[in-house]
């Protein structure tokens, strides 16, 4: 009895954390251009489901697709979005942010290509940011066959330049013929003749 509980138990934690997705994404309001945006996008799952802080897991996507050819359904296209590191875990809830996106050069397109609430996070992907700096030649590995563009820590954005407002204007000289006073004549004119 106690190995069906436990088996019951281990089986009800799998479920549930291959079903932790998305489900807030929240951005700051910069106040200036320097100012950094953070990203969070918070998970329905924390410290009970197998996250921890650090971890850099991959965030997929689950597209339904529709053959109107025949007139069915075609399946569901399971489509890899982005890598989220998880910087804060609670009992129920995590915090995550963008880690790196994938290219879409050898995948399929995505209407939104970026992180949407209700995207699922791939736990078998799950790696830690430490682990990634020891296996350097494994992580090479991955990026060979899954091309990846890293997006570095969120940097200052440079000041814009300037927007220059440009006024039409006329120059005014003294060198400029004055203006006649007199009004000009008027020529007489024809009057039609009627026959």
């Amino acid at each position: 009895m106690k190995y069906i509980l436990v088996f019951g138990l281990a089986v009800s934690n799998a479920a549930f954390a291959g079903d932790l997705t998305i489900f807030d994404v929240r951005k700051n309001l910069p106040m200036s251009d320097t100012e950094i945006v953070y990203r969070d996008f918070y998970i329905n799952g924390g410290s009970e489901s197998g996250l921890n802080s650090g971890m850099v897991i991959t965030v997929e996507r689950r597209m339904p697709l529709y053959d109107n050819y025949q007139n069915r359904s075609a399946g569901d296209l399971q489509l890899k979005v982005a890598k989220i590191k998880i910087i804060h875990v609670q009992k129920g809830i995590s915090v995550a942010r963008l880690f790196s996106e994938f290219t879409r050069e050898n995948a399929p397109i995505l209407e939104d290509n970026f992180i949407m609430v209700g995207d699922r996070l791939d736990m078998d992907s799950a790696t830690s940011e430490k682990d990634s700096g020891k296996d350097s030649k494994k992580a090479e590995a991955e990026s060979a066959a899954e091309p990846v563009a890293s997006s570095p820590a969120p940097q200052p954005q440079s000041r814009p330049e300037p927007a220059q407002i440009v006024v039409n204007s006329v120059k005014v000289s003294s060198e400029a013929p004055a203006p006649n006073p007199e009004p000009p004549t008027q020529a007489p004119v024809e009057s039609p003749i009627l026959q």
